[in-house]
């Protein structure tokens, strides 16, 4: 009688940053092998925001932002009426522009449900208004991961708490290594864990039972 038969499959292991892990499978197995890739600095998500005194124009400088998803412009009070804009510059497609809707507490939103990519350095605009009440200008968007202090990331597998497989791709690089088809035995479950870095692959695993032996499993 058969307590296997699937052989051995691959187990993905989405992007994980350092000090984080992921838990491959969570009962006994075999680890056989595992294909890793640094996947370098990604980036961070990142708010900004200032204040703005009434009747004043107002700017908000987005410096370093690689991408705008969001940008509001919030009012203590009411706008006066008459047509004036918010505008965002240095963005895909060009100077993007939003009418401020007077006579209202309305907040100013421009939202890209699909982030706007930077051209420079993003800069939102408010003109001054007379009689304009003081305002906020908030932008929310992404910014450059910023270097890790190490060289090379470092990711461990682990059977339960301990460590049965060290991996250090360099940046930008895949690390896969093939342990063997009977695969190391994992009592506990098995967890990949980022040390430094930011890493993402796959793990090659088998049942704990399933040795690789054509009469293994069989009674």
């Amino acid at each position: 009688m058969s307590r296997t038969g699937r052989g051995i499959w691959a187990v993905k292991i989405p992007s994980t940053l350092g000090g984080a892990s992921f838990t491959v499978e969570s009962a006994s197995c075999r680890l056989c092998g595992w294909s890793i890739i640094d996947q370098g600095n990604q980036p961070t998500t990142q708010s900004l925001d200032t204040a703005v005194a009434a009747a004043a124009a107002g700017t908000l400088t987005l410096t370093g932002f690689t991408s705008v998803s969001l940008v509001t412009v919030a009012p203590a009070a009411a706008w006066p009426a008459g047509v004036n804009q918010v505008t965002l510059t240095n963005v895909a497609g060009g100077t993007q522009t939003v009418d401020i809707p007077g006579g209202t507490t309305n907040p100013v939103i421009l939202s890209f449900p699909n982030p706007v990519p930077t051209t420079g350095t993003p800069v939102v605009s408010v003109p001054a208004i007379v009689g304009g009440p003081a305002y906020t200008i908030e932008a929310v968007g992404t910014v450059a991961g910023t270097p890790f202090p190490e060289l090379i990331a470092l990711g461990q597998f682990q059977d339960g708490g301990d460590i049965i497989g060290l991996t250090a791709p360099v940046t930008g690089r895949t690390d896969t290594q093939w342990l063997a088809d009977k695969g190391v035995y994992v009592g506990n479950q098995l967890k990949f864990a980022v040390v430094t870095g930011v890493m993402s692959g796959v793990a090659y695993i088998r049942d704990a039972h399933d040795d690789g032996d054509p009469q293994a499993g069989s009674y």
